[in-house]
């Protein structure tokens, strides 16, 4: 191909493009709602998003609107609700097959349980003899308060100290009773839905 031919050929290739960009026109609405058309898109305009159309007047593409923060912000929050649902299915699958590992019958499941009572009674029983003895250790301080208040004599500072001591002792027996009783309560719950879940899992009824 000769050099004027390759000449003209270019020259036609560039008529014709710059003959589309020119047919080119795009469409969009300010921030007063009035529609706009023009073969480029203002800048201030361009987040709001335009349409190019087509030589034919035909919607070519379209390109959406620039989120807003609040759009930004809740779409981050719902990557967070569904990495949270999928780590809880996650979770969920785990424990199942641990339980179909760990127990082959219902029984199993409950002679688990008992022996979490077991050791949970042992500590229980721990607690009241401690508790039995804190609690007379602090009658005592307050019968020897007593006594120097009935004798018109001010408490010594160190008594004084001793059963503020020997109260928070019992405050914090107390609340390892009341989270023992607690954590009873957790076994037995768990022991129930542990035993619904298997039997879903090994497709019985409730009644099996």
């Amino acid at each position: 191909m000769s050099n004027s031919c390759r000449i003209l050929l270019a020259a036609i290739l560039l008529s014709g493009v710059m003959c589309a960009h020119a047919q080119t026109v795009f469409r969009w609405v300010d921030e007063d709602g009035e529609v706009h058309y023009g073969h480029s898109v203002p800048p201030e305009h361009t987040n709001r998003g335009y349409e190019v159309l087509g030589r034919d007047g035909v919607v070519r593409e379209r390109i959406e609107p620039a989120p807003t923060s609040d759009e930004l912000a809740e779409r981050r929050a719902q990557r967070e609700r569904n990495r949270e649902l999928a780590e809880q299915q996650r979770s969920a699958e785990a424990r199942d097959r641990m339980l179909l590992v760990t127990h082959n019958s219902e029984q199993s499941i409950s002679r688990t349980m008992e022996m979490e009572l077991v050791a949970l009674n042992s500590q229980r029983a721990s607690i009241r003899v401690a508790l039995d003895q804190v609690e007379h250790r602090f009658e005592r301080l307050l019968a020897q308060a007593a006594e120097h208040t009935d004798e018109g004599r001010p408490v010594p500072a160190q008594l004084q100290h001793s059963i503020e001591e020997v109260r928070t002792e019992l405050r914090r027996l107390r609340a390892d009773r009341a989270a023992l009783d607690e954590r009873e309560e957790h076994i037995r719950a768990r022991h129930q839905s542990d035993v619904e879940r298997f039997r879903e899992l090994m497709g019985r009824g409730p009644e099996s």
